[in-house]
């Protein structure tokens, strides 16, 4: 027997969170993969007026994390069983020849990274994910999302 919509659902929202996890910390970690490219083989020109922050500050936002290029990863609970920091914090591999492997174990954060600041994850979804279709998850996952703010 199939799984039911909701057991569907609850599958999908997190897949998308793991996703949007494992990006933050691949362009947390200098990783973020191709960039796109123009046909030419230049990436796409940046405008001038780019500014993430100044967009946020404009639409009357606050930067509460002020560690953001701390993934969240980095505050996992472990309990000396697991070992999440080797993915970012290892031996180098060309290109890459920052040897910081020993930030495994060192748990170096400045006062202000010692706290997990990623508060948008203690969210409890399940009342949003049984309320969404499954025409309007693959809407949205289906959309361009590549857009500039």
């Amino acid at each position: 027997m199939p799984p039911s919509r909701s057991v569907l659902l609850v599958r999908v929202a997190l897949l998308v969170g793991a996703v949007a996890a494992s990006l933050g910390v691949a362009l947390a970690c200098g990783g973020g993969g191709a960039s796109p490219r123009a046909p030419d083989g230049e990436p796409p020109p940046v405008p001038a007026s780019y500014d993430p922050l100044a967009y946020a500050t404009q639409r009357g936002q606050t930067i509460d994390n002020l560690e953001a290029p701390i993934p969240p990863l980095c505050y996992t609970k472990t309990g000396g069983v697991s070992n999440p920091c080797w993915t970012c914090h290892t031996e180098p591999l060309a290109p890459n020849q920052l040897m910081d492997a020993d930030l495994q174990e060192a748990y170096a954060f400045s006062d202000v990274g010692l706290t997990n600041h990623w508060t948008n994850l203690f969210v409890d979804r399940r009342p949003f994910v049984a309320a969404t279709s499954d025409d309007a998850i693959l809407a949205w996952i289906r959309r361009d999302n590549y857009a500039a703010l």
